[in-house]
């Protein structure tokens, strides 16, 4: 079997059928900050593995962990064989590449280790796919660089090899061994699993729940996976479905904003000064309002009589214990001096969908907010736009 790949072939195109069974998909995960994940994973296993298997003749298959919305709920990627060969892709929507980062689960449980692991940058706008560069097991465990925080191994993207064709001709010619030693893990005792899957089965974190070796030893058994993927099922399928109105936009990180790093979409205040004077004078006391982090984003809001687009404005500040205090407008689009009236902004809780806090346009208004509120860390909300019958949702996570 010959491995080639042409560098033009590393995008793939992400067809819109891919993209609407991929979010559909996703509704079936409790948690809403999880989503996203089992959305990104469904539309890389749904564009790469087909194009894999028109290359080699159906050869390529998923193998263990099951790749499903319920384990993505869990852990990102997913692993599939190309005849001997093991790989795990890693799908992210990051756009900078300044590094791959791969999840301790696919480099410490013996039975998930691969050859090699894919750096899969998903670019939604574009609908694009790009297979960016990979490195091998045995590259990521002897480089010790694992951070601790969310328990990941990590390469900086500089060091990635990008050119496919290499992968095979390593594989090929096996000269160099692509896996490292792991330690085994033991046996999960009944009792304990049971204790752990209680814990576990609403946990918004779970892999981070428990130490690594407890964690590790209770997804490396089908059995005790299975069961957690049942106890963390939305109780009400259609009740998830309801949540998610058909305008919904990407899951937002606000915690990656504190580093400087920014979903597609939110531009920085000062890029909008210039749109016009109105906004211009509306923007300027945000810019310098002590905020250490503030964005803004365009909603368009598709009514039956109008399309409007308004301005999304999030400005987020540090508070003790680790809190963060965030505070929401809505303003008119550059060139706009009003925003529509009956235009209602809500504060919904990510879980339940129930309504914290809401405020409506009047007939002359040029903004609209709502009171600050404070998120600890992991803390997931929902910011819903409603216009009549027309929905903007946006998620977020702290």
């Amino acid at each position: 079997m010959t491995l080639l790949f042409d560098s033009s072939t590393h995008c793939l195109e992400i067809s819109d059928n891919v993209q609407i069974t991929a979010w559909q998909q996703s509704e079936t995960v409790r948690i809403p900050g999880n989503r996203w994940q089992v959305y990104l994973n469904q539309i890389c296993l749904e564009t790469v593995l087909p194009w894999l298997q028109e290359k080699f003749s159906n050869q390529v298959t998923p193998v263990l962990p099951i790749a499903q919305p319920a384990f993505w709920d869990l852990v990102n990627g997913f692993a599939l064989t190309l005849g001997e060969t093991r790989l795990v892709l890693i799908p992210s929507d990051a756009i900078d590449r300044l590094e791959f980062r791969v999840p301790q689960e696919w480099i410490d449980i013996p039975s998930w280790v691969a050859d090699y692991y894919l750096a899969i940058e998903v670019d939604l706008d574009e609908q694009w796919i790009n297979i960016w560069g990979y490195t091998t097991h045995q590259v990521l465990k002897a480089s010790e660089n694992y951070d601790v925080g969310d328990r990941a191994y990590w390469l900086e993207g500089s060091t990635l090899i990008t050119d496919l064709n290499v992968l095979w001709v390593m594989h090929h010619l096996a000269t160099e061994p692509t896996r490292a030693p792991v330690t085994a893990l033991s046996q999960v005792p009944i009792d304990e699993a049971e204790r752990w899957l209680d814990r576990l089965g609403t946990a918004m974190l779970p892999r981070l729940e428990l130490p690594f070796v407890e964690w590790g030893a209770l997804m490396q058994q089908d059995n005790w996976r299975q069961q957690l993927y049942e106890r963390r099922q939305p109780i009400n399928l259609s009740l998830a479905a309801n949540l998610n109105p058909p305008a919904i936009s990407p899951f937002t990180t606000l915690s990656r904003w504190l580093q400087n790093e920014f979903e597609t979409g939110w531009q920085a205040i000062e890029s909008l000064m210039g749109s016009s004077p109105e906004l211009a004078f509306g923007l300027r006391e945000e810019a310098t309002s002590g905020a250490i982090a503030r964005r803004v984003k365009q909603i368009v809001i598709r009514a039956p009589e109008q399309i409007h687009t308004v301005l999304l404005l999030l400005l987020l500040t540090t508070e003790a214990e680790g809190r963060l205090a965030v505070r929401v407008r809505l303003l008119p689009n550059g060139g706009e001096t009003l925003l529509p009236p009956h235009l209602e902004l809500s504060l919904l809780s990510a879980e339940s969908a129930e309504i914290l806090q809401s405020v409506q346009t009047r007939s002359q208004d040029n903004s609209i907010q709502l009171r600050r509120f404070r998120c600890t860390v992991g803390t997931q909300f929902r910011l819903q736009i409603a216009l009549g019958t027309a929905i903007v949702v946006e998620d977020f996570v702290v």
